[in-house]
């Protein structure tokens, strides 16, 4: 292997369709976005349960990728939302998922036709706070928290079950996929 020399930089124009990427598409930005994290969860879990053989270092990128894909996808649903609803606002700036499933709740989802009980809505909500309790955006990227807690150890839990976690993860994005198709039926 090489050292990287003086005339190399890390960001190039592509050479070739099939090994460079179209970050500048003037699609839906939010779904590139989402959906990529999503697609790389996916692909870590499918190798997770094909191999276990990594599961301790695949556990970080997996939960990160899928909470990313989570938060991007809450802060779409509340700008598509203000759209339709012809609502000024924005999503919150912060990587809260409580704080922004709350922002989605308050502000967006008491305008739209209740297709879904509550019963539902709640264990949506009470799962998004598990998740945000157990990791505040860096729990699953860095293994240390900040200098001010004392740079104690970031997660408080020693084990997680994948399949469970994958499991669960789907349902909450199949919520946020029939909330997303509700707020597009608005007229």
């Amino acid at each position: 292997m090489e050292l990287p020399n003086e005339t190399e930089n890390l960001f190039i124009e592509e050479k070739s369709t099939e090994t460079g990427s179209w970050i500048s598409n003037p699609t839906d930005s939010f779904y590139l976005y989402s959906e990529g994290y999503k697609l790389t969860g996916n692909l870590i879990y499918n190798e997770m349960i094909t191999n276990s053989k990594y599961n301790n270092l695949l556990i970080y990128p997996l939960v990160f990728n899928y909470r990313q894909h989570i938060e991007l996808s809450l802060k779409k649903l509340i700008v598509f939302g203000f759209e339709k609803l012809k609502i000024s606002g924005v999503f919150l700036e912060v990587h809260n998922l409580e704080r922004l499933w709350l922002q989605l709740k308050n502000d967006i989802l008491i305008h739209l036709p209740n297709e879904i009980e509550k019963t539902y809505i709640d264990n949506v909500e009470r799962i998004l706070i598990e998740f945000n309790t157990i990791d505040n955006a860096c729990a699953f990227r860095f293994p240390i928290k900040t200098k001010k807690d004392k740079y104690g150890k970031s997660l408080e839990i020693d084990t997680v079950d994948v399949e469970n976690f994958k499991t669960v993860i789907d349902k909450i994005n199949y919520y946020l996929d029939i909330q997303y198709e509700i707020i597009d039926r608005i007229e």
